[in-house]
Formats: C-alpha cells, structure tokens, sequence
C-alpha cells in the first residue's frame, strides 16, 4: 500500500520543477512588461496624443536601428560578454558604404559587403583580443569604440554623404500604413534570434557559456570560439543597422549611432536578459527597446528636459539588475 501511495505521489513531484519553471518564466514576463504598462498608462493620462496613432507609428520607427544592436546584444551578454563599440561601428560602416556607392562609384552590392566587412572586422578584433588575450570586453570595446569613431572622424571631417542612390533611399523610406519597412526588419530579426537562443545548438552553447564556461567546457563547448562566434555577429548586425539608417536617411551622416551602445544594453537588461549571462530572451529585449521608447518619447512629449529620460533608465537599470542578482542568490542558496 505504502508503494501504491509512493508511486501515486511520483508524477507530482516530477512535475514540480516544470511547475516552478513556469512560475518563474511568468513572473519575469510580469516584471519586464510592468515598466512599460506603467509608462504607457502615465503618459496617456498626461497627454491625450500620446496614444494617437501617428504619436504611436512615431515611437516604432525610431526604434528600428537600435534594435537590431540590441537582438546582438543580448545575443553576447546572454554568452556573458558585450560590446560597447556598436555606435561607432554602425556610424562608420554606413558612412563607408555611403562614400563607396556615392563618392567612389562602387556599385551598391560591393558598397554594402564593404560595410559589412567593417562589421565584421571589428567583431574579431573585439572577439579574439577578449577571447585570446583574456582582456575584459567592457575594456577591449571602450578602445574599438574610440578607434572607430577616430576612423569615421577623420575619413569624413564631420561632413555627410548624400544623396544615396534612388534605390537605396526609395527601400529605407519605404513605409505600410506609415510604418517603416525597418520595423518590419526588426521584427524578423527578433524572431530569428528568439529561435536561435531557444531552438538552435548554437543558442544552447551560448547560454551554456554565458551560465558557465567551465561546466560548458566540460561538455564538449569551445566557451572561446563560441563567444567569438557571437562577436562577429554582434559585429554584423551593428554594421546592417549603421547601413539600413544610412537607407533611411538618405545620407551617411558620421554622427549616427551616439548611445547606441547604452540604449542596447539598457534595452537588454530591461527586456530582463541577465547581465550576467546564461539566461536571455530577445522577445524581452523588443519590449525593453520599445520602453525606451515610449520613455524617450512620453518625455518629450510632456515638455520636460531629456535628461530626465536619463534618469528613468538609469533607475530601471539599477532596480532590474539588483532583483537579477537577488534571484541568482536566491537560486544558489536552495542549490
């Protein structure tokens, strides 16, 4: 009888972590949705046209560019690094592709696989100088960032490039019902990197990295080249948004891409990717870029000084990453 009540008993306790996972996955979508219904909600009752829908397709398009840095960003942080040089990098790969295509006469295919090349570039030297030479990513990217706004100053003298190609300009100002086709791209590419984190072997291994290298290590994980890997792409996606901005423009203006590093990170963090490593959601990263956003915009909307969106994010930043560090302290202490 005692071993009828065991066996009886047996499923429920199996099922008790996966309830507990559910329990958790619930509780830290709740917690990266708060912060956006609550601006949403406050800056509605200030201001009646912030939710009009020209107010709304505003704040989509402006976030595009950004958030394609940052479905690599949270591809990296989730192995357990980042990058600090994605603003530079996208300023100077459009600006190249700009001057290739418009001053140079490149052709438009060679002009973009140019910039893509810069993309690339700067995702192995950031990747193999952190990987390689054991230097912090926060320092080997503070020092790509100065080199490749150093680059990007001195080629163009702070002068822009324009006007691109009908063909480029007529694809980055293409719109469906006034939104951008670059939020159609973003999207895609949030998808995409949602199904690489959760479906693919190479999303496995980074967060397997990121959670721990050395137990990564002992299963067969190369933690070195796996973050490599995540370098360079981090690399191409910054390059694609510094060339699709470029598109939009119509110009390549040097200037773009300042913040971009921290509106990534922040973006990230808030989407509730630990900084950590080991544990990312890229659909959370879209709804922190959008509660960027929104804050940027609510901001402005209400009259007040842009450094107070400043001060929002950095609030979020501190409160989200000490309840990160609480959960991971919580979870050690019951292990």
């Amino acid at each position: 009888m005692s071993q009828l009540a065991i066996e009886s008993q047996e499923p429920k306790a199996s099922r008790r972590p996966a309830l507990l996972r559910r329990a958790a996955g619930a509780q830290q979508a709740l917690a990266v949705l708060f912060p956006l219904v609550v601006a949403v909600i406050a800056f509605g009752l200030a201001n009646e046209a912030f939710l009009g829908y020209a107010n709304l397709v505003l704040i989509l398009n402006t976030l595009a560019f950004v958030g394609i840095v940052a479905v690599g960003q949270t591809l990296l942080i989730s192995c357990g690094e980042f990058d600090l040089s994605v603003g530079a990098v996208a300023a100077l790969a459009g600006y190249v592709a700009a001057d290739l295509i418009v001053t140079r006469g490149w052709p438009i295919a060679g002009g973009v696989l140019a910039a893509l090349a810069i993309g690339v570039a700067f995702g192995l030297l950031n990747g193999l100088v952190t990987t390689r030479l054991g230097v912090p990513s926060f320092i080997v990217t503070i020092g790509t960032l100065y080199i490749g706004r150093g680059i990007v100053d001195f080629l163009s003298h702070g002068v822009t490039i324009f006007p691109l190609p009908d063909a480029l300009t007529e694809a980055g100002s293409t719109t469906f019902n006034r939104v951008s086709v670059m939020v159609i791209v973003l999207v895609v590419l949030v998808l995409l990197g949602e199904f690489t984190l959760r479906r693919t072997l190479f999303g496995r291994k980074l967060l397997a990295t990121g959670a721990n290298p050395e137990a990564a290590r002992t299963i067969g994980i190369d933690p070195r080249r796996v973050k490599l890997q995540a370098f360079v792409l981090m690399g191409v996606l910054t390059a694609s948004a510094g060339v699709l901005q470029a598109m939009s423009l119509g110009t390549g203006d040097p200037a773009v891409g300042r913040s971009w590093e921290l509106m990534s990170i922040a973006a990230v963090v808030i989407g509730g990717t630990s900084l950590f490593g080991g544990a990312g959601t890229v659909l959370g990263t879209l709804v922190g870029i959008v509660t960027l956003q929104v804050i940027s915009n609510g901001v402005v909307s209400l009259g007040l000084e842009t450094n107070w969106q400043t001060v929002v994010v950095g609030l979020l930043m501190i409160v989200l990453v000490s309840l990160d560090m609480l959960r991971r302290r919580a979870v050690e202490g019951r292990s």
